[in-house]
């Protein structure tokens, strides 16, 4: 059975335009409401790290952790520019080892 992954890039929690200590900022209520939790900040430092790494940015990270998982997965993005596109189309090349995937779902 496919799998359509909705919010798949988090909702722009990945693109560092949040911070923790900002949950009530405007505009911020319904990513805090849903990404804000200790774990979900681990995974987007391990996100930013790799990305670092790889030569990428922790939003694509992001997308190619859902576009890498092996079960049948379609991952919905929604940008809001030519740029956002653009910047989630620049994720394809990027494929994430099982053992990269496990890092990043805090696993290892």
């Amino acid at each position: 059975m496919a799998l359509f992954a909705w919010s798949s890039q988090a909702g722009g929690f990945f693109s560092g335009r949040y911070n923790k200590n900002e949950p009530d900022k405007p505009g911020t209520n319904d990513i805090a409401r849903v990404w804000f939790n200790e774990a979900n900040f681990q995974r987007l430092e391990r996100a930013q790290e790799l990305a670092r790494r790889r030569g990428f940015t922790a939003t694509q990270v992001a997308l190619a952790y859902v576009l890498c998982e092996s079960s049948k997965t379609f991952a919905l993005v929604g940008p809001e520019s030519i740029e956002e596109l653009q910047q989630s189309i620049a994720a394809l090349p990027l494929i994430l080892s099982a053992s990269e995937r496990r890092w990043l779902n805090l696993e290892s």
